[in-house]
This record gives structure tokens, sequence and C-alpha cells, in this order.
């Protein structure tokens, strides 16, 4: 099953990051392919995403439902396609950092072909969804008063070209929760400052 797990440091506090990210309104038109959503209740959406595969453009729609909310810092949800063969779940944490409870230390950055090979999806995601995908921040140390921002997303696709597909969708999701948390954190940290 395809997954990605993606964590940024916001430097911002946990009392600035955690409002906005609680409301889906402020960051669902971040995500990549964003068309639309609207929301059932206060626990379901229907998700409408855009995206091209082979020169078809398509736009999916998912189900979200928000299995646990916490406001400490965690929301869970899962996702089942409306009109596609596509399950997942995941989830969003940010936690404050202290001296206490510091950032986790940055992964080393990739050299050579492992480079390019992180590059290629972002690209041919930029491609497929006729968007810039912008290129990963660069690590930041995760001072006290800062928020980490984690994000986890599963997803997989079923029915008879399940298999192909997951293939296709493997490579994509990790730019894609890349450029989530980075507008994240691009749209909180000019009001931090404010």
């Amino acid at each position: 099953m395809p997954s990605v797990e993606h964590e940024r440091i916001v430097a911002a506090p946990f009392s600035e990051v955690w409002p906005f990210v609680r409301d889906m309104d402020n960051w669902a038109p971040l995500v990549t392919g964003y068309q639309r959503h609207e929301k059932l209740s206060d626990t379901e959406s229907i998700w409408h995403l855009k995206g091209e595969l082979g020169g078809l453009t398509r736009v999916a729609e998912f189900k979200a439902l928000v299995t646990e909310w916490d406001e400490s810092g965690r929301v869970s949800f899962t996702l089942e396609g409306v009109n596609e063969p596509v399950v997942g779940n995941g989830n969003f944490i940010a936690r404050e950092l202290t001296s206490e409870h510091p950032a986790l230390p940055p992964q080393p950055e990739a050299l050579g072909l492992s480079r390019l090979l992180a590059w290629m999806p972002r690209y041919i995601l930029g491609l497929l969804t006729g968007t810039r995908s912008s290129s990963p921040a660069a690590p930041q140390s995760g001072a006290a008063g800062e928020t980490q921002l984690a994000f986890r997303l599963t997803v997989q696709a079923t029915g008879m070209a399940g298999g192909v597909l997951n293939l296709l969708i493997a490579p994509m999701l990790k730019p894609v929760a890349e450029d989530l948390a980075n507008a994240i954190a691009d749209s909180i940290v000019p009001s931090a400052s404010a």
C-alpha cells in the first residue's frame, strides 16, 4: 500500500499553527490538484482533486471522514474514492517544540542518483496536475517555540487496475506531502511575524 510520512518545522508556536491546521478550509486549497471541497458535517467532507494520466485529465472525488479529533494536536481520517476505486487513511500531528521535546534530527540530504530519483516524481507530478511543484524546504533545526507538523498518508487503489495504479501513486505521494507541509508553513509564518 503506497504510504508517505513527512515532517516540517513551522517557525511559529503551536497556538498559531493548530488553529490553522484544525480548520480544513484554511489548508484544503493548498493540496496538489485541489479543485474544491464540500463539508457534509463536522466529520465528513468530499474532496475534488484534478490530475492527469496518459493525456487524460480527470477530477477524482474522495470522501474524507475524521475518525479522531484531539485538540492537543492530532487529527486522523479515512479516505474512500467516490468515483475511483481508492481507499486510504492518514493523520496530521502538530506538537510544540520545547527544550524537553526537541525536533527529530533532519534526514541527510540525498546525493547524486538518489537526488535525481527524488526530483523526478516532483517534476512529473507538476506535469500531471498542471501545477508547479515546489522543491522541498531546507531542513530546519526546530528551536523551542516552533511547531513540528507531521503528516502521514496511506492510499491504495483497488479493483482490477489497482496494482498498476499503486505503482504510479507511490512516487507521487512524497512530493504531495512535502508541498502541502511547505504551503501550510508558508501560510502560517507571515501571520506569526505580523
